[in-house]
């Protein structure tokens, strides 16, 4: 920032008489008082020095920097991984998680992912044998 030296006020009135009663904003001599004592200036909200941590900036960066592109389908596959690992802690069941883990955003799309396992067909069918699934009428998707 290249400091302004306003310091030095002028000699002659500027303006209308009608201005004599709106004084000085104290940003202004907040401001001539910062550099007069060589100080960091926070009376306008924006610091003399970088206020954003090295940790923050190197975070953006890698933000901007990292691929961003949509996963497959059925889950990042160190996030199938961590599941599989978690329920075989947690209760002894040993998932593959190529073949039997698939995370999902959110119900609707579980259930969807879920037909072809189940064995239904991906659209209604008129052979009344086919099994249907269905979510409650009460869930809206």
């Amino acid at each position: 920032m290249i400091p302004v030296d306003d310091s030095v006020r002028p000699d002659r009135q500027i303006g209308t008489d009608r201005l004599n009663v709106v004084s000085e904003s104290v940003i202004r001599e907040m401001t001539r008082e910062a550099h007069r004592h060589d100080a960091i200036n926070l009376s306008q909200g924006i610091p003399d020095v970088d206020e954003a941590p090295v940790a923050i900036k190197k975070a953006a960066k890698t933000a901007i920097d990292t691929e961003s592109q949509y996963t497959i389908t059925w889950g990042l596959p160190d996030l199938r991984e961590a599941v599989s690992e978690r329920y075989a802690d947690w209760k002894g069941i040993e998932y593959n998680p190529e073949t039997e883990v698939t995370v999902t955003i959110g119900t609707s799309e579980a259930v969807v992912s879920c037909h072809p396992f189940l064995g239904i067909p991906p659209a209604v069918s008129p052979d009344p044998s086919q099994r249907v699934a269905h979510q409650r009428p009460d869930h809206l998707t």
